[in-house]
């Protein structure tokens, strides 16, 4: 069983995917975007890896982060949801980041 994202862990987001943690990334860096915006940043950021993320797939992960209190989805119109941040998420992407430079060596 994975580790929930408020369980305490010496790595933070350790219950993500890395999918997962690039959908947190892309979205910190805009404040908040609609699905489809977010497809399009999270494809052209894998362009040159040449992987392709189905539209089914992203709002699956999508659902899950939602559920996991790291994502908060707002009706924009009928059709249109913006995910942005949950404080959780800013918090836990803080602690990553500080994981990550601690962990690099010189």
């Amino acid at each position: 069983m994975m580790p929930s994202p408020t369980d305490v862990t010496p790595r933070p987001l350790a219950s993500c995917s890395s999918l997962q943690r690039d959908i947190l990334i892309t979205i910190s860096g805009t404040g908040g975007l609609s699905g489809k915006e977010l497809l399009t940043e999270l494809r052209e950021q894998y362009s040159e890896d040449r992987v392709e993320i189905p539209k089914s797939t992203l709002y699956h992960h999508l659902g899950k982060l939602e559920e996991m209190g790291l994502v908060v989805k707002t009706e924009t119109s009928r059709r249109t949801n913006e995910y942005g941040l949950s404080d959780l998420a800013r918090e836990r992407l803080l602690a990553y980041r500080g994981w990550v430079v601690d962990g690099i060596r010189a």
